[in-house]
Formats: C-alpha cells, structure tokens, sequence
C-alpha cells in the first residue's frame, strides 16, 4: 500500500472515508471509497492496485459522510446542506439529505431529502 500514502495529494480529495468494512463482503474487502467533496464524486480504490478502479457519479451536491449497510449492498452519504461553521461557501450543498448507492453496480438508486446540514451517519442492523 506504499502508493496510497500520497491519495489525499494525488487525488485531491476534500475528505477521505476509509471503508473498513466486516461484512464478510469480498469484493469490498479490499476497496477504500474516498468521498470527494468539490467534484461529488465517489472514488473507489483497489488496495491490490494502488489505483482509482472507478468513479462514482453523480452522487449529490457536497457529499460528506459514508456508511456501508451491515451486507455490503449499499452505500450511504450524507449531504451537506447549509453549513453554518468553517467556510459556509466551501462547505455548504444544496440538497441536504442521503444518496444511497449501490455498491455492486456504483450507482445512486435513491436520494433522500433531509432538512439542516446533514453531517454524519450511523447504519444499524
């Protein structure tokens, strides 16, 4: 993993989300999703590779935090809305609320809308 040492600087990420995950999922076992803030994008980087392997689009305006459903299957992100401390013009999205992806096929099969500045998302069996 010597080459992930510099992913913040190679990718230019706003904030980096390292998916742990202990779903029994293999296909994910060896997956880090980096949530990039400015583009709203999702990269998806092999461990194995030392690489982006696929982008997800599409994913909402000013995406923040990430979850993973206790199976593995989705994918949940938060959405900023108004923020109102550290740099509200950085910070702050249009559509506060969660995308939910599918982590098979890295796309967004919903949008829920949520009012406030959501930051931070919990997925409970």
């Amino acid at each position: 993993m010597s080459g992930l040492k510099n992913l913040r600087g190679n990718l230019g990420v706003m904030a980096i989300l390292l998916a742990t995950l202990f779903t029994g999922a293999s296909a994910l076992a060896y997956e880090i999703w980096v949530v990039n803030r400015l583009s709203s994008t999702i990269s998806v980087v092999s461990t194995e590779r030392d690489r982006v392997v696929r982008t997800i689009r599409k994913v909402g305006d000013k995406p923040d935090i990430l979850a993973f459903s206790p199976d593995g299957g989705k994918a949940f992100v938060t959405l900023r809305g108004r923020a109102t401390t550290g740099d509200p013009k950085l910070l702050s999205g249009s559509e506060p609320g969660l995308s939910v992806i599918d982590v098979r096929t890295g796309t967004v099969i919903a949008k829920v809308k949520l009012g406030g500045d959501p930051h931070g998302v919990g997925v409970r069996p």
